[in-house]
């Protein structure tokens, strides 16, 4: 690609039930990024609607004895007061490895009874999540069969989308795996079932940063870059990183169009960032170059 297209996504959040930003002690248990189940901006109807209202608010103990008082009759209901529950009980402070088992327990019991509903997916999905980063026996390497699963009941939704992300991250940054034998190329070959706009950002971006770090080609890494810029940035931050990183890439591949085309966006929108100069020099070598 030898020039920069406009932006045609966004990187807003969307929030569920499974993708609340969380304490610190469980640090990003919940994904912020999906849309099985949003949450009405209105005031709660039910007691598991105000189950999660308090979940978001951070309120967990209240929302423990609201999912657990939320009056039965109605089967999504209950599995959404249910999944609450194991949410809550999470999330209780002090963290204990009893906490833990417990939510583990309620989420391997909705994989098991409720499965091809949304709730089942949340709970595999969070399972997968919570193997990986427990808080006392963290084990990335028993989350990626986990996800994978997620992945393949569950393919055309967006957490099994995010989760195939998840599994293939932690294949690429696996500290066992010798550099040249990283699955970049199988993993590419699986990313066609990637759907969801927000998710194929995600994906882009894992896949660029990682070839970047494990040195596996500019032009394989600038081709996700460009992917990613394509999707839309609209974290400012975010966004001047992947300029940056594709201005580099491009100059060193020769790719003058798309150095200039990102420098001149760099400039206009990042004007006091600390790489203008850099940038502005790249630019004048150029110059001289072209003369």
């Amino acid at each position: 690609m030898a020039v920069i297209r406009r932006e045609t996504g966004t990187d807003a959040t969307r929030v569920d039930h499974a993708g609340m930003i969380v304490t610190k002690r469980i640090p990003a248990v919940f994904l912020a990024s999906c849309s099985i189940v949003l949450i009405a901006a209105a005031a709660p109807e039910t007691k598991v609607d105000q189950g999660w209202d308090a979940v978001q608010n951070l309120r967990f103990r209240e929302a423990l004895t609201l999912f657990r008082n939320s009056p039965s009759g109605n089967r999504q209901s209950e599995l959404s007061a249910r999944l609450g529950e194991g949410v809550a009980i999470l999330h209780r402070q002090p963290t204990t490895r009893d906490n833990i088992d417990d939510s583990l327990a309620i989420f391997d019991q909705l994989i098991r009874e409720a499965p091809g509903t949304e709730t089942s997916l949340q709970a595999a999905y969070l399972k997968a999540r919570l193997i990986q980063l427990h808080p006392f026996e963290p084990d990335p390497a028993a989350a990626i069969p986990l996800y994978q699963d997620v992945t393949r009941y569950y393919p055309e939704t967006v957490l099994g989308q995010f989760a195939f992300v998840k599994a293939s991250g932690l294949q690429l940054y696996d500290p066992e795996t010798a550099d040249e034998d990283r699955p970049f190329e199988s993993i590419s070959r699986e990313a066609s079932l990637l759907t969801d706009p927000d998710v194929r950002r995600s994906y882009h971006l894992m896949m660029a940063e990682a070839s970047h770090r494990f040195d596996y080609g500019y032009a394989y890494s600038l081709k996700h870059y460009l992917e990613a810029y394509d999707a839309g940035l609209t974290k400012p931050d975010l966004k001047a990183n992947v300029l940056t990183r594709i201005i580099v890439l491009s100059q060193r591949l020769g790719d003058i169009e798309t150095t200039r085309a990102c420098a001149e966006v760099f400039l206009t929108e990042f004007p006091r960032d600390i790489r203008t100069t850099m940038i502005e020099d790249l630019i004048t070598e150029l110059d001289g170059t072209d003369s």
